[in-house]
């Protein structure tokens, strides 16, 4: 989870503790999709960094390398980095383009993906 986390480290032997220097975890607005592994053998997960407020949709389409449109599947998602599974052991080994796009069918961005 995003926040600042500390540690403390006690002796239970003496007592005696220490508390390390904070650490703050943050995110990043990106326009990159995610994808891993990669390469895979049919099985995946797509993540992308997208502000959400409650239930939003988002839709992958992959492409083959002639450009023929192979999967679409719809996604809802409720957070931020929430992982989209795909499963293409179905198909043929290769390299694939999955774009992702949000529920009004904006796109918001592409990555290759190699299914061995």
């Amino acid at each position: 989870e995003l926040g600042t986390y500390v540690v403390t480290v006690t002796d239970t032997s003496t007592g005696c503790s220490i508390m390390s220097n904070a650490v703050t975890i943050s995110d990043a607005m990106s326009n990159a999709v995610f994808i891993y592994p990669n390469p895979n053998v049919g099985r995946f997960q797509v993540r992308y960094y997208g502000p959400v407020s409650g239930a939003t949709v988002r839709m992958i389409n992959v492409y083959d390398s002639k450009g023929a449109r192979v999967l679409t599947k719809s996604y809802s998602i409720a957070r931020t980095y929430e992982g989209m599974d795909v499963d293409m052991r179905n198909m043929n080994t290769g390299i694939y383009m999955v774009e992702l796009k949000d529920a009004s069918g904006k796109r918001l961005g592409s990555a290759s993906v190699i299914v061995k």
